[in-house]
C-alpha cells in the first residue's frame, strides 16, 4: 500500500521533460545546416589548437572573439554549432580561419 502511495505521489508531481524531443526535431529538420555548422566549429577550434601549439595570437576563446569584433557569448554560440551566421559572421571567420568557407 505505501509504495502504490509513493507511486501516485510520483506520478502528481513530476514534471515531464519533453525539450529535448524539440531539439531532436530541430536537429532532424535542419541536418544539412546543423552539419555544416558543426563542421565550422570543428575548424575553428582546429585553428585555435594550431595557433596554441604554436604559441601564436590568438588561441583561446577570449581573444578569438576579441579577433572577430564579436562578443564572447556570440563566439560561444558559434562554436555549440548552433548559430545561424550572417555574412559579416562568416567573413570574419574565414580571417580568423585563413581561409574560405564560401566559394562563388
Amino acid at each position: 500500500m505505501e509504495k502504490e502511495k509513493f507511486i501516485k505521489w510520483l506520478d502528481d508531481n513530476s514534471i515531464i521533460d519533453t525539450s529535448w524531443i524539440t531539439k531532436a526535431e530541430f536537429r532532424q529538420d535542419n541536418e544539412w545546416w546543423v552539419c555544416k555548422t558543426t563542421k565550422i566549429s570543428i575548424k575553428i577550434l582546429r585553428k585555435m589548437r594550431s595557433n596554441k601549439s604554436l604559441d601564436r595570437l590568438p588561441y583561446d576563446k577570449e581573444n578569438v572573439a576579441k579577433f572577430m569584433l564579436i562578443s564572447q557569448l556570440e563566439f560561444e554560440q558559434i562554436l555549440k554549432g548552433n548559430c545561424n551566421f550572417s555574412f559579416q559572421t562568416l567573413i570574419k571567420i574565414e580571417e580568423f580561419l585563413e581561409e574560405k568557407i564560401i566559394n562563388l
